[in-house]
């Protein structure tokens, strides 16, 4: 891909970028889920053609909510992105916000600890494993978060490795 394409398609995902939040800030549902439904199907002809680009997320994003049906968005998206990790071109972690999301809406429990100012509202499902499923994922345990954001943990999360060791 040549250097023009590349800008092109950068101005492409700004311009979807730029509609999507417009929208957000006028309130307007009705005009936000059609204006959603446009940017998708427009992020999914840049992926088609030229691969995923990582600043088309929020659009991805605010398809949340239908995260897990099986209508033509996550037909293709999840295999798609699913394929990509598998390669190493995307983070083992990329979906695990959506599944957060998910939980919170269906069990009001989190999995993974995103929303770490929210342990109240939304507790931490299986905290006692907290901390392995976030490592299979290639995310630091909660403690580091903790430590580096002085982020609040869950009650109930215990750790052996609360410090952060230095390096040489």
């Amino acid at each position: 891909m040549n250097k023009s394409n590349n800008r092109y398609i950068n101005d492409e995902i700004n311009k979807l970028r730029a509609s999507d939040q417009k929208v957000r800030r006028n309130g307007d549902k009705a005009l936000m889920h059609y204006t959603d439904s446009i940017n998708i199907n427009k992020l999914m002809d840049i992926t088609k053609k030229y691969g995923w680009k990582k600043r088309g997320w929020i659009i991805l994003w605010h398809q949340r909510g239908t995260y897990e049906d099986n209508n033509y968005v996550w037909k293709y998206f999840k295999p798609y992105i699913n394929e990509q990790i598998r390669k190493g071109k995307i983070r083992k972690y990329f979906w695990a916000i959506f599944e957060e999301e998910q939980s919170i809406i269906k069990e009001k429990k989190q999995i993974y600890g995103f929303y770490f100012n929210q342990y109240k509202t939304f507790p931490m499902k299986d905290v006692e494993s907290v901390d392995e499923r976030r490592k299979k994922l290639g995310m630091p345990p909660l403690w580091y978060l903790n430590e580096v954001y002085d982020a609040e943990l869950p009650a109930g999360y215990k750790t052996i490795n609360s410090k952060i060791i230095p390096l040489d």
